[in-house]
């Protein structure tokens, strides 16, 4: 509508007697409408948001789980190079085993708790 097609209708529904309160009502139906939309809209957005920040704790928690897997698997073709090959400090070598079965059941248990956080709803906080 042009300016002065919603002038001549404002003039038709003055003449009518009808304008002020019927205007009114449409006025305040198109108020409550576009509140109603503004809120649909936040909460769509929000719950977008929450589902970006789902999907990017559980990237997290599988990245982590992938990286401890791979020095996992590091660790034990070391070792098992270190048990093949012939050495001259046996003690040494015996020490650098006993230091990674440690650090390889360290990361057991780790990544046992990547898995168990992952399987928990809620449970996305991870260090």
């Amino acid at each position: 509508m042009e300016a002065s097609e919603m002038q001549e209708f404002s003039n038709q529904m003055k003449e009518a007697g009808e304008a002020g309160e019927s205007l009114t009502r449409i006025s305040l139906a198109i108020s409550i409408l576009a509140v109603l939309v503004a809120m649909v809209t936040v909460l769509g957005h929000r719950s977008h948001t929450e589902a970006v920040l789902a999907q990017a704790r559980a990237s997290d928690i599988w990245n982590q789980f992938q990286a401890k897997k791979i020095r996992h698997t590091q660790t034990e073709g070391i070792d098992t190079l270190l048990r093949v090959q012939p050495n001259s400090n046996a003690a040494a070598v015996e020490t650098q085993l006993a230091k990674d079965d440690a650090y390889l059941k360290k990361l057991d248990d780790d990544s046992s708790s990547c898995v168990r956080s992952r399987s928990s709803p809620g449970a996305g906080s991870t260090s």
